[in-house]
């Protein structure tokens, strides 16, 4: 599945409650070993195999940005400008989280 040029679907989402941005902050910092699959939202990710039909090759690097199902998730792929290229459907299997710290 390759979308360009669009936003996701979910992108429109407003109003959510204190609960949800409370749980959102919870799940963006839990230890790697809280976390499913090892990969989640707003997650720097690797490919760990090429996908010719999409021109990506692996070890590009992208972002998780949508959880579509239990392991499976949809990864923003940029070009040099920082534009997106495509969004592509991807089990956890395929993907290599990159370990980050958030800057304060």
């Amino acid at each position: 599945m390759v979308r360009t040029g669009q936003g996701s679907p979910h992108s429109g989402r407003i109003g959510r409650s204190s609960e949800d941005v409370a749980g959102f902050i919870r799940l963006l910092t839990a230890p790697e070993r809280d976390r499913k699959d090892g990969v989640n939202i707003l997650d720097v990710v690797a490919l760990t195999r090429d996908l010719p039909d999409h021109d990506l090759r692996r070890g590009q690097v992208g972002t998780v940005v949508e959880v579509l199902a239990p392991g499976i998730f949809e990864v923003e792929f940029s070009d040099d400008e920082g534009r997106a290229d495509a969004l592509v459907a991807l089990a956890a299997a395929d993907l290599l989280a990159l370990p980050y710290e958030l800057a304060y």
